[in-house]
């Protein structure tokens, strides 16, 4: 706006309202902006998520700005400032992508303009959604997809940054349920392969016993099986739809002795022998691998083919447990899990109370970010109002309760474990002895508080004090 007053108190307004603001005093100032891509008070125009725009300015007015930027805006969500007398320039701005348009003399502005930042954002975060699902499905990951600030997290995706445009094979270490395969996607994503083929091949799903075994070397490698009714199944393999893109092997560790054999045999080869054929087939695949088990210590008990093992294990990456990564973690997570359910159940949910977090922040995640997930989207199916609030996780609270009285009960029990009377060299303790060890006892139970010593043993502070003089 090149009003300054004006644009000052709508910036103060704005500002109140928990939102950042930056201004900008003429329409030329705003395209280059958008146009160079330059920071303007260290933002980017990717991170703005409006722009309040006024129509009537000199040099270049608001639609210039909006015919200009057009092609630069991205998810920018505008909304148009304009006098009474201009309707018609506030419909032109409506047809070239603005969103919403604000009569400057109206009698209730300040709470139009709030109706209309409120409109806006959500509109955005709808869109926003809609593009995340459409990704979803066609199983394009970004490493934007991965959500934390945690200096651990933080470095363990610059390092798989830094290997996304090599053909170098990846092994991603880490627990059950840390996004080992999310990080695998992303690798895939932003490297010269996106866009190809990304095939899952599901290690421990392939057939264990021996009535199997074609099964699973056809899964792979490709050939053909009798099936029922007398039916011929084909399939070119796992492998060889992954052509041109990436293979992903998941729970690596869990494949079969004779199917390590043919795999090491094919990353050496570049090549696979379907199934009942004697002719190869040459296959250009990329090869990441995750696991949650120790594969070295596996291959020093002799279940994982040390050459293999080598061939896997050219670029490692761990990934980080919930616990390693944090509460600044856990509540970024929780979070945005929270507003992606609210949305697909239909609800306005706008985050956790501080109880809520600090529930969550002490709970022992055994399946991470998979139990995490599970457990959010539970409580936003129980929650009615607009805050996730402790209560709302049942099973966490209940676990909590579970393993406060089983310690309770544990420490219990030293009170009843039995005091030997005698020493070592078949003496007998005197009474002083025994009143002393007693004592010690407790203060340990008790974490040193005398004066619950003093009470349980029903005697002064100061016996307690002699019974402990050297």
């Amino acid at each position: 706006d090149d009003e300054p007053v004006q644009s000052k108190l709508l910036a103060r307004f704005i500002g109140d309202l928990d939102h950042n603001v930056i201004c900008m005093n003429n329409g030329r100032q705003a395209v280059e902006f958008f146009l160079n891509k330059k920071p303007f008070n260290n933002l980017l125009p990717s991170e703005i998520s409006i722009m309040l725009l006024d129509l009537s300015m000199p040099d270049v007015d608001g639609l210039s700005v909006l015919k200009q930027i057009a092609d630069h805006r991205g998810n920018l969500q505008v909304i148009v400032l304009t006098a009474s007398n201009e309707i018609s320039s506030a419909i032109s701005a409506l047809n070239f992508g603005a969103d919403d348009y604000i009569m400057k003399g109206e009698k209730d502005l300040f709470p139009r303009v709030v109706s209309s930042i409120s409109n806006a954002i959500e509109k955005k975060n709808l869109k926003q959604q809609v593009y995340n699902l459409e990704r979803k499905n066609s199983h394009q990951v970004s490493f934007s997809d991965l959500v934390g600030t945690s200096k651990i997290f933080i470095d363990t995706v610059n390092l798989a940054k830094r290997v996304s445009n090599s053909n170098v094979p990846v092994l991603i270490e880490g627990v059950f349920g840390t996004g080992k395969g999310l990080l695998a996607r992303a690798i895939h994503g932003a490297g010269s392969k996106s866009g190809k083929p990304f095939v899952v091949v599901d290690c421990g799903a392939l057939g264990q016993s021996n009535a199997n075994l074609h099964e699973a070397d056809i899964t792979l490698f490709g050939g053909e099986v009798s099936a029922e009714y007398g039916i011929t199944k084909r399939s070119i393999g796992k492998i060889r739809e992954a052509d041109g893109g990436t293979i992903f092997f998941d729970n690596v560790s869990a494949l079969r002795p004779d199917i390590q054999v043919k795999l090491l045999r094919f990353i050496k080869e570049g090549a696979v022998e379907p199934f009942g054929s004697n002719s190869s087939v040459d296959v250009g695949v990329r090869i990441i691998s995750s696991t949650s088990k120790d594969l070295e210590g596996y291959v020093k008990h002799g279940r994982f083919r040390e050459d293999l093992f080598y061939c896997l294990n050219i670029f490692l990456i761990n990934m980080p447990s919930l616990s390693e990564r944090g509460p600044e973690d856990i509540n970024i997570l929780a979070n945005n899990f929270c507003y992606d359910f609210s949305v697909n159940e239909n609800k306005k949910i706008k985050g956790l109370n501080e109880q809520a977090l600090e529930l969550l922040y002490k709970f022992d995640w055994d399946d991470n970010i998979r139990q995490l997930r599970s457990c959010i989207f539970r409580a936003v199916v129980l929650c009615d109002g607009e805050i996730l609030k402790a209560e709302h996780f049942p099973q966490i609270v209940n676990a909590a309760f579970i393993k406060k009285n089983r310690k309770k009960s544990a420490d219990n029990n030293k009170t009843f474990e039995k005091m030997e009377l005698f020493k070592p060299g078949g003496q007998c303790k005197n009474l002083e002895e025994i009143e002393t060890e007693v004592v010690e006892k407790l203060l340990d139970f008790f974490d040193g508080n005398l004066s619950e010593v003093s009470k349980q043993l029903k005697v002064g502070r100061s016996t307690i004090y002699r019974k402990l003089k050297p």
